[in-house]
């Protein structure tokens, strides 16, 4: 019955636990899930649960499909937000489809399940094809174990409905539960189908019980529903229109975020990001995070590709290591090239992931010309320029540490070199927007998930959510 739109060297770390997408609803989705239906009731909202409600509200699946009354669809974003800020929680996303509305909640000290994606529907529908209308569902609900659903009839219904016209496939878990509807309420799912299809094609839908039968089904269901609503006509062909609209200004406009880790080599941006990336990616369906690496080792231009060969020819025999770095001045060309590189890294490998509402986690960037040793860079003027066509991420994080440490971990940079070039990083501040330094010498469960709340507020100001009262920053469009 659901209806839906559409390589980096690693510096020593604590390890940290990841938490699972678990089919179960996590410890802090249990209350959440009673006040939420609770608060509906108390704002006179009328809804129901579309599916899966036999477990409500102790454990939800994968998410929860609401349909609300048309006239009382403003109210349940305003009661999903009250209860979220009394719990406590983090609205993640707010977002209004073509035929749903969906709104993503997450705990604000990440533990347990990552996030609870609820769709809230005004009517039954598929790629604009009107099924069940919003009056008809409310209609035909009861109320079982303080939760609103579908009559036996009409869950059959619908289930058969989305079975025909959107899967088209009868599932093992769609039979058994035909099954387990009828012995309920013997008799139901022929009076509904009948009443709404007429008798002839009633019968036979209220006789399905296997996937032949129901493909068999589907050309003259589809048709006998349009005929129900025969706004079906003109509502396909729009619905593809829209979506096809939606869908471009998403790729021009992306809702995503773009987060960049900077730091001297050993600060620990490669792990970081990592167990960033671990964090925050485990339920890919609803959240997409993308660990995506800009350094200089992995050019695109061809002209970066080239360098790179004649400079390790040069070099003589692979692995005769590199040189420390010392502090010492260093020609721009080669850094501009560099950077020539990374910006162009970004239209291509970073943008498109951003769409329509990824988090992409980047290891360094081409905001790395700044902590060149060169007088040139060292000008403001230059900074500014620099600034200005570097594509701007969304938050720019400083992995500060002890200096000593740091140069210990890679043995890359001289003390002299990773004081340098911390200093900086540092007064990148005054150019960068959403520049913020974090010291993470201690990268355990706390810190870590510190970081995360961080980057998931920043991802709700850019998508209509809201996070605990001074967790949420501002961050560039």
């Amino acid at each position: 019955m659901v209806v839906a739109e559409g390589q980096s060297n690693r510096p020593e770390t604590q390890s940290m636990s990841t938490p699972a997408a678990t089919p179960g609803l996590p410890d802090w989705g249990v209350p959440f899930i009673r006040n939420l239906f609770a608060a509906l009731n108390d704002a006179d909202v009328r809804w129901l649960v579309l599916r899966n409600h036999e477990d409500l509200p102790e454990r939800v699946g994968h998410d929860l499909d609401l349909l609300a009354h048309p006239d009382d669809a403003v109210l349940v974003e305003d009661v999903v937000r009250k209860v979220v800020q009394e719990r406590g929680l983090l609205l993640l996303r707010s977002y209004r489809g073509i035929e749903h509305h969906g709104l993503d909640v997450a705990p604000a000290d990440l533990v347990g399940r990552l996030v609870l994606h609820i769709d809230v529907h005004a009517a039954l529908r598929y790629r604009g094809r009107l099924l069940i209308d919003a009056d008809d569902l409310l209609r035909n609900r009861r109320q079982t174990g303080g939760v609103w659903v579908l009559s036996q009839g009409m869950e059959g219904y619908a289930l058969l409905l989305h079975a025909a016209l959107h899967k088209a496939e009868l599932k093992t878990k769609y039979a058994e539960r035909l099954i387990a509807l009828e012995s309920d309420e013997p008799g139901a799912l022929l009076r509904t189908a009948s009443a709404r299809l007429g008798s002839n094609i009633g019968g036979k839908v209220a006789s399905v019980r296997t996937q032949r039968e129901l493909l068999a089904l589907r050309r003259e269901l589809g048709r006998a529903i349009d005929r129900r609503y025969p706004g079906n006509l003109f509502g396909r062909p729009w619905f593809n229109v829209r979506s096809g609209i939606r869908m471009t200004n998403l790729r021009l406009r992306p809702r995503g975020l773009f987060v960049v880790f900077l730091g001297p080599d050993g600060s620990g941006k490669s792990s970081t990001t990592d167990l960033l990336a671990g964090l925050l990616g485990s339920q890919p369906s609803v959240l997409p995070v993308h660990r995506v690496y800009l350094g200089s080792g992995q050019p695109l231009l061809p002209t970066r590709r080239l360098m790179r060969r004649l400079h390790g020819k040069s070099r003589g025999k692979p692995g005769a290591g590199r040189p420390v770095r010392d502090v010492a001045p260093r020609r721009l060309r080669g850094a501009l090239h560099v950077m020539a590189d990374e910006i162009l890294r970004y239209w291509v490998e970073v943008r498109p992931r951003l769409a329509p509402h990824g988090i992409v986690l980047a290891d360094r960037y081409a905001y790395d010309i700044l902590r060149i040793n060169n007088p040139t860079v060292r000008r403001g003027w230059f900074r500014r320029l620099a600034a200005a066509l570097i594509p701007a991420p969304h938050v720019t994080f400083f992995l500060e540490g002890d200096p000593e440490v740091i140069t210990a971990r890679k043995k890359e940079l001289t003390l002299n070199e990773t004081i340098r070039q911390q200093r900086a990083y540092r007064e990148l501040a005054h150019f960068i927007p959403s520049f913020r330094p974090i010291d993470l010498t201690t990268r355990d469960d706390a810190a870590l998930r510190g970081v995360a709340l961080e980057i998931l507020s920043a991802f709700a100001v850019r998508n209509g959510g809201s996070a605990p009262e001074g967790r949420i920053r501002s961050s560039t469009g």
